[in-house]
């Protein structure tokens, strides 16, 4: 990745040593390039001054962040000359709140408001967000709209993606935004983090982990600089997923119209957007607003999977091959995705089934009680009372484990008290018909899932 700083015949005071600190922040020699942005602050250099709040602000190649320093300089960009990115900036730190910049969501929205009427388009989305969730704002929806609406007029594709043209960094032609000698899954990578959220700067730099911050990957310093170039398709397909979502909802006595979200889902998922992917396979495995397909469920799973959703649609995939929808019943493969679903994230629904896999031994899979066991006890720990429930039932048989009817009640009595009526029913005929009632009960449990979370 590369800045390329396009330097006037007729130079100004600073514009040198903003030229010099430019081709340092191009070798991730961050420290280097801040002395120069600074030495060009001097003079007043509108773009040397933004340079060096960026670096204080991220806390690239520095010892540790300083929002203070960075809010400081973004002030002054900000009041010197109307710098929407600047105002940016002081309006997400503002509304969210940093080290040491107190949270005001009213000043935040004050500067949000002028970097959106200046152009900015993450401005925009982010305040049509904050109406949206209620985030540190009155819930408003048709506000929202409003916003959302405003980001998306640039989608004037139908059928492909928005063509964004020759990327400028701040949207300024001096500052072109060379991406041409990254890796192309690079590039995916970052566009993924961008199309289903909108960027947060703050949240941006907090999730970095602070030991990497000197030696970003190529991914992390792609989205950062990505995000500032104010490109035509900025928030685009995050904006049309959330119109999708507000439509798919009741609230602020607004009617809900699935159509109107589905079309807008849609829309996102034409621009890469893989939660709506996961929303319109959604609808085609439960039959909502389109007629049940769980061919079309799989293919739309997939290309989720493909734009970058790496945890629930590997699951609902896995899902419809446990279940046989759609496709031949296939235990073994489903087992190899809801493997990759607990690689990226701890899921427990992933676990709970892969426990029924072990417990059912079927489709090519050998039955094993005890990884059964283990993986039930995952579920359980992650919200899934149902695993409580399979764990009772090994204790009572003894499969697994050691018989211990002692130990199965107290399972049982864990997962009842978590509002799972398949225990409380195992319980209520202990109590009636005695401890040996819990045979027939297993036998049933083999036919299917008792699944609560």
């Amino acid at each position: 990745m590369e800045i390329i700083y396009i330097l006037s015949d007729f130079l100004n005071p600073g514009d040198l040593d903003l030229y010099k600190g430019i081709k340092e922040l191009n070798k991730s020699n961050y420290r280097n390039a801040l002395k120069y942005f600074q030495k060009s602050a001097i003079y007043e250099n509108e773009y040397a001054t933004l340079f060096a709040a960026i670096i204080y602000f991220t806390g690239f190649g520095l010892t540790k962040r300083n929002p203070t320093k960075a809010m400081d300089l973004f002030k002054k960009v900000a009041s010197n000359w109307s710098n929407r990115v600047a105002q940016y900036f002081i309006g997400t730190m503002y509304f969210e709140g940093d080290e040491g910049v107190p949270q005001d969501t009213e000043s935040g929205f004050y500067w949000l408001s002028l970097a959106a009427r200046n152009g900015w388009l993450y401005a925009m989305g982010y305040i049509g967000y904050a109406y949206t969730f209620g985030e540190s704002v009155t819930e408003d929806h048709s506000k929202a709209l409003g916003w959302f609406k405003r980001v998306v007029r640039n989608d004037n594709n139908d059928t492909g993606l928005i063509d964004d043209g020759t990327l400028y960094l701040f949207g300024c032609k001096k500052f072109k935004l060379n991406l041409s000698r990254v890796n192309q899954e690079v590039i995916n990578a970052a566009h993924t983090n961008t199309r289903s959220k909108l960027a947060s700067p703050v949240q941006y730099v907090k999730n970095i982990n602070n030991r990497t911050v000197p030696h970003l990957t190529e991914v992390q310093r792609v989205t950062f600089w990505d995000v500032l170039t104010n490109k035509k398709s900025s928030g685009v397909a995050a904006c049309q997923f959330y119109i999708s979502t507000i439509y798919a909802d009741i609230k602020n006595n607004s009617p809900r119209d699935i159509g109107k979200a589905f079309r807008w889902a849609a829309k996102a998922a034409k621009n890469r957007c893989p939660l709506s992917c996961r929303f319109i396979g959604l609808h085609y495995e439960y039959g909502t607003v389109v007629k049940l397909d769980y061919k079309q469920a799989m293919k739309w799973y997939e290309l989720s999977c493909d734009f970058g959703d790496r945890i629930e649609s590997l699951f609902r995939i896995g899902s419809l091959y446990f279940d046989g929808k759609g496709v031949k019943r296939d235990h073994k493969l489903a087992l190899a995705y809801f493997k990759d679903t607990i690689n990226v994230s701890n899921h427990g629904e992933a676990y709970f089934l892969m426990g029924e896999i072990y417990r059912l031994g079927q489709d090519g899979v050998v039955r094993n009680y005890r990884r059964a066991y283990q993986c039930y006890s995952k579920a359980f720990g992650y919200g899934i009372v149902s695993g409580g429930t399979e764990i009772g039932l090994l204790y009572s048989k003894g499969l697994g484990v050691n018989l211990d009817k002692e130990k199965a009640c107290k399972w049982f009595s864990k997962a009842a008290s978590m509002d799972c009526l398949f225990s409380l029913n195992i319980l209520e005929a202990i109590d009636l018909e005695g401890f040996d009632v819990v045979s027939s009960t297993m036998m049933k449990s083999d036919k299917g899932v008792h699944f609560s979370s």
